[in-house]
C-alpha cells in the first residue's frame, strides 16, 4: 500500500488515461475512412493507429500534429487510397474535442485538494491547451513534447532532479510522482518506474492495443 502523504505532487498521462483517446480517434478515423468506402473493425483501427503512430515518432523530434497527419496518410497507403489534405488535417484538429472519461474532472478536483498536479504529455503544448479547458483544473506544471525534445526525454527529467524538500517549489519531475495511469508502451508512466518512482495504472484501454499520452 502507497503512503499518499509522502507526495506532493501527482503526475498524470492526459490522453487514455483522462481523455477517452480512443472514442476520439475513432470517430476521426471512420469518418475518414468512410469517405472512401473503407470499413474496419475498432479493434483493427486502433491497432494500425498505434502501429503507424510508433513508426511516426522514430527518428528525429516530430510534432504530434506531424505525427497524426503521417498516421493518416498511412492509412491510406495501408488501404490504398489518397486522402486530402482536409482529411490529413482532421485527425489533429480532432484531438481538442476529445472528452474526458467521466469520472476524470471530478477526480482531479478532488485530488487537487492536497496535491499538487502535472501532466507529462507526448502532445504539443498548444494542443493540450484545448484539452485542459475540458479538464476543470489548473495542473501545477505541464510537460510536453517540445518541452522536452520529445517523451524519450522524459527519464532524465525524473533521475537528475533533486528531491522535494531541496527546493521551495519544485517543477514536477523534482517531486517523487505517483503516476496515475494505465501502462503504456512509450508515454510516461513507463519512464518514471525506471528510474526507480512509484507508479499505479487506471485500467482504460478497450482494445489492447492502442496508446496514448
Amino acid at each position: 500500500m502507497l503512503e499518499f502523504t509522502r507526495y506532493e505532487i501527482l503526475t498524470f498521462d492526459c490522453y487514455g488515461t483522462l481523455i477517452n483517446w480512443e472514442a476520439g480517434i475513432l470517430s476521426a478515423l471512420h469518418r475518414i475512412l468512410s469517405a472512401h468506402a473503407k470499413t474496419l473493425d475498432d479493434a483493427t483501427l486502433l491497432k494500425f493507429y498505434g502501429d503507424f503512430e510508433l513508426r511516426s515518432e522514430e527518428g528525429i523530434f516530430r510534432p504530434y500534429k506531424e505525427v497524426l497527419a503521417s498516421v493518416v496518410r498511412q492509412f491510406g497507403t495501408q488501404l490504398g487510397f489518397t486522402p486530402t489534405a482536409e482529411e490529413i488535417r482532421s485527425l489533429p484538429d480532432s484531438l481538442p474535442t476529445w472528452k474526458p472519461w467521466p469520472d476524470t474532472v471530478a477526480a482531479l478536483k478532488l485530488l487537487k485538494n492536497r496535491f499538487r498536479l502535472a501532466i507529462l504529455s507526448n502532445v504539443d503544448d498548444d494542443l493540450f491547451a484545448a484539452t485542459q479547458l475540458q479538464l476543470g483544473v489548473d495542473f501545477d506544471e505541464v510537460i510536453h513534447r517540445a518541452a522536452s525534445s520529445g517523451i524519450q526525454a522524459v527519464p532524465q527529467a525524473f533521475r537528475a532532479s533533486p528531491e522535494p524538500h531541496q527546493r521551495s517549489r519544485p517543477p514536477c519531475a523534482s517531486c517523487r510522482p505517483e503516476h496515475l495511469s494505465r501502462c503504456h508502451s512509450r508515454p510516461s508512466s513507463r519512464p518514471g518506474h525506471r528510474v526507480g518512482k512509484p507508479s499505479l495504472s487506471k485500467a482504460r484501454r478497450r482494445s489492447g492495443q492502442s496508446r496514448g499520452g
